[in-house]
């Protein structure tokens, strides 16, 4: 299975782009609301084909970048995506369309939990269009990029500037709190009392050799009050892939008393990108934990 949260965070960061998403409701569901990027197969149509549904598969592809890589076998999973209510009912064709795949090789098989409409309501951005409530005109075109990575769902956010500096984003997401870590980078909103975000800054370099653990106890501190009174954080640097992931690695650890590579597995199956460039700052890190809690 494949939670709502995880096929939003496939989708911010591209990673979605190694995936193959299938979704077996009728053409004209898929037309009204559809994920983006994926592909639509209804299930029907599985049903009634004679011949190898591989080909079938292949057939409805229309991005060449998706058909080769499939022909490759350079698909990382594919994504069964339905509706609730079609599930039981559509369940001979997929079963029949999982077969055929793993004939072919293909065996990382998921299945979108709860259905397409629990995304939608979770996760409406990663839609090739939504809409949103007091907005003229409703209908929202924005590039997925902008948004940040959902470490802890409904809570802490890890991104780029670029999302950072993109108010839209900031109040979809309803982040009230940014951790900014890196020297070069402003606090956009930081003298603007209408939007009303709080900032705590972390001025350094992309350097292994800069201070960064000197930061981690009050990073995690200010996090822990943003949890406790129910706000949401992002935290970021340039790019969200070094600074930032050191960051929020460091409070992972521990908050829930993880070492190093645990807690860095936990981010990076969230933000693949990830590249936490401060390794011996955090084992270090891990170690004072360690003491700690002896």
């Amino acid at each position: 299975m494949i939670s709502s949260q995880q096929i939003y965070n496939y989708t911010v960061t591209a990673s979605i782009q190694q995936s193959l998403v299938l979704d077996f409701r009728d053409s004209e569901l898929f037309q009204k609301m559809a994920i983006k990027l994926s592909v639509n197969l209804p299930a029907k149509e599985i049903q009634s084909y004679q011949g190898d549904l591989f080909d079938l598969v292949l057939s409805k592809i229309s991005n060449n970048f998706f058909k080769s890589n499939l022909k490759r076998k350079a698909i990382r999973s594919i994504i069964f995506i339905d509706s609730i209510e079609n599930e039981k009912e559509n369940q001979e064709s997929i079963s029949k369309l999982k077969k055929a795949f793993e004939n072919h090789e293909l065996t990382n098989i998921l299945t979108l939990e709860g259905g397409i409409e629990k995304t939608y309501e979770e996760y409406p951005v990663i839609f090739g269009t939504w809409h949103v409530k007091n907005i003229d005109p409703p209908t929202i075109h924005l590039p997925i990029h902008n948004f940040p990575s959902e470490i802890i769902k409904d809570f802490l956010y890890l991104g780029d500037y670029r999302g950072a500096s993109n108010l839209f984003v900031l109040q979809t997401l309803k982040i009230s709190r940014i951790l900014n870590c890196c020297d070069e980078c402003e606090n956009v909103y930081e003298n603007d009392p209408k939007i009303g975000i709080k900032y705590f800054k972390i001025p350094v370099d992309d350097k292994p050799s800069e201070p960064l653990n000197q930061f981690f106890e009050k990073a995690y501190d200010w996090i822990e009050e943003a949890r406790n009174l129910n706000e949401r954080v992002l935290v970021h640097c340039q790019m969200g892939i070094s600074r930032s992931s050191s960051v929020v690695i460091s409070y992972i650890m521990k908050k829930n008393s993880l070492n190093f590579e645990d807690a860095r597995v936990f981010v990076y199956q969230n933000r693949p990108a990830i590249r936490p460039g401060f390794h011996q700052q955090l084992q270090e890190y891990e170690q004072k934990i360690l003491i700690k809690e002896k």
